[in-house]
C-alpha cells in the first residue's frame, strides 16, 4: 500500500510539472525564450562534442585560476595571521611604555607640587614677617 501512495505522489508531481510547463508555454514570449535558450544550449553541446580538447583546456584554465586564487587566499591568511601575532606582542610593550610615561608624569607633578608648596611656604613666611 505504501508503494502505491508513493507512486501516486510521483505521478502527481510529474503531472503538475507537465501542466505547469504547458500553461507557461501558452505565452509567446516564454516560448521564444525557451526556443532561443534550447538552440544555444544545443549549439554549445555540439561544439563541445566536436572539440573536446577545448573543453579540457577550459577546465584546465579554470582549475589553474582556482588554484592560483586559493594560493593567494592562503598567503593573505598567513599574512593576516602573522600581523595578528605581532599585535598580540605589542600590548605588553605598549603597557610598559604607558607605565613609564605615567611614572615620569607623576614624578613631574609631584616635584611641581613640592616646588609650589615650598614657594607658598616662603611667601607665607615672608608675608607674616612683614
Amino acid at each position: 500500500m505504501n508503494n502505491k501512495k508513493s507512486n501516486k505522489l510521483w505521478l502527481g508531481i510529474i503531472g503538475g510539472a507537465v501542466a505547469g510547463i504547458a500553461i507557461s508555454l501558452l505565452d509567446k514570449n516564454t516560448r521564444s525564450s525557451v526556443m532561443t535558450g534550447s538552440k544555444n544550449m544545443m549549439t554549445n553541446i555540439k561544439g563541445m562534442a566536436k572539440n573536446p580538447d577545448d573543453l579540457v583546456g577550459s577546465v584546465k584554465d579554470m582549475s589553474g585560476k582556482l588554484r592560483t586564487s586559493i594560493e593567494q587566499i592562503s598567503e593573505d591568511v598567513s599574512f593576516i595571521s602573522s600581523k595578528v601575532d605581532e599585535m598580540k606582542e605589542v600590548p605588553p610593550q605598549v603597557a610598559g611604555v604607558i607605565k613609564e610615561t605615567k611614572e615620569v608624569v607623576v614624578d613631574k607633578h609631584t616635584n611641581n607640587d613640592e616646588k609650589n608648596q615650598t614657594s607658598l611656604n616662603k611667601n607665607a613666611t615672608s608675608t607674616s614677617i612683614q
